[in-house]
């Protein structure tokens, strides 16, 4: 069985991520700059790791993702 690939939603969606990768890179370059604006990546991480329950929901989340996303299809 063959599967039948909409080529232009295809380029739609990749152009699509690394436009949210490029704009992810520019607010984390504006943080490193001044980061009395927006907090960089690693100190936000930091300060929501801070409570075990914000660990907990995040390993949750990231299992969720994983399961759904990477084990799902192959099932």
């Amino acid at each position: 069985m063959t599967a039948i690939v909409n080529v232009e939603a295809y380029w739609f969606t990749v152009v699509g991520y690394w436009v949210i990768i490029a704009i992810a890179v520019m607010v984390e370059f504006v943080a490193r700059r001044r980061p009395e604006f927006i907090a960089p990546l690693f100190d936000m991480l930091d300060h929501v790791m801070h409570t075990r329950m914000a660990r907990i929901g995040l390993i949750a989340a990231w299992w969720w993702f994983g399961w759904h996303f990477f084990v799902g299809p192959t099932l």
